[in-house]
């Protein structure tokens, strides 16, 4: 690299010299052709300024308008006209790396709006991405509630069911044990019953007996036959109301 970068310093060292001992009018396609070199070769604007310099600060610049001043010798201080051709070239030969210095600006500017925009980008991504943790623990969790509720829900719709059986299994009992309290006192009014109208029948018998005998026994005994039937008809009475019980 170091090689290549020297033998350009003297190929341009020899093209501005050239030019300069040149007539004005000159073509300044040399320079343009060593700028783009010095692109190529990543030479800054200000290594070529000082290869621009040591190209004129020792060399000999030769007129060559003609031949009879090919053997003049070099004049120790450049006129004001070669500053201003060397300037000229060297303005010419800079013009490449202008311009990529500017394209270079601009893309350095643009890769900056576009690390910004990058940037941007990526707090937006992270904001998003936090907010889809979020809803996924929000989700996650009410999938969670979800779970245990229904879990809950058949826990009860259980304890329901086996409520439903325990009332059943209840008022079957309750029945049961109604109908044979029922049964009970059924019979022991069927029992009564059956003991009054024996009485009835008994005191009947008497009272055929003793309307032969005297009038005051018959009515007491008929009195004491009400009586019974009275009792009975109480006791019909609420063995019929038993019944009707569920």
């Amino acid at each position: 690299m170091k090689h290549n970068v020297g033998e350009f310093a003297e190929r341009y060292g020899l093209a501005v010299r050239r030019y300069v001992a040149q007539p004005r009018g000159s073509d300044l396609r040399p320079a343009l052709r060593l700028g783009g070199e010095a692109v190529v070769l990543g030479i800054h604007l200000l290594a070529m300024a000082q290869i621009h310099e040591r190209s004129l600060g020792g060399a000999e610049v030769w007129n060559v308008k003609s031949k009879a001043n090919a053997d003049s010798k070099p004049k120790p201080r450049a006129s004001s006209r070669q500053t201003r051709r060397s300037e000229l070239f060297f303005s010419e030969a800079i013009l490449p790396m202008v311009k990529t210095h500017q394209a270079a600006v601009q893309c350095r500017s643009e890769l900056g709006k576009l690390t910004a925009t990058l940037t941007t980008r990526n707090r937006e991504l992270a904001e998003s991405r936090k907010a889809l943790k979020q809803g996924l623990k929000q989700r996650i969790h009410a999938e969670g509630a979800l779970k245990e509720s229904g879990k809950r829900y058949a826990c009860l719709v259980e304890s329901s069911r086996e409520l439903k059986m325990d009332l059943r299994r209840l008022t079957q009992r309750v029945f049961t044990e109604q109908e044979a309290e029922r049964m009970i006192v059924s019979r022991k009014l069927q029992n009564e019953i059956a003991q009054n109208l024996l009485g009835i029948s008994i005191r009947l018998s008497a009272l055929k007996y003793e309307a032969r005998n005297s009038t005051s026994g018959f009515r007491n005994e008929i009195n004491q036959t009400q009586q019974l039937v009275r009792q009975s008809a109480r006791s019909l009475t609420i063995v019929a109301n038993s019944l009707k019980r569920p």
